[in-house]
């Protein structure tokens, strides 16, 4: 039988580090440095960086590389 209170303790201690680097790095640096972090981003700074959910939105949408710094 599963027990669900490990399981949830390793979940939260395997994130740990990688959203201490993301804290330590900043938003901008992060997606520059992790694509799949960028490619999951859907919304920064009011625009829409996900192009599948500009498509669903009937809009465009801006490159989140265009964001990276």
């Amino acid at each position: 039988m599963t027990n669900h209170y490990e399981v949830g303790v390793a979940r939260r201690t395997n994130r740990r580090p990688y959203a201490c680097w993301l804290f330590a790095s900043g938003w901008r640096r992060a997606i520059a440095q992790d694509p799949h972090l960028r490619n999951g981003l859907n919304i920064a700074q009011g625009q829409i960086t996900h192009p599948a959910v500009a498509q669903a939105l009937g809009t465009d949408f801006l490159d989140p590389a265009a964001l990276a710094g």
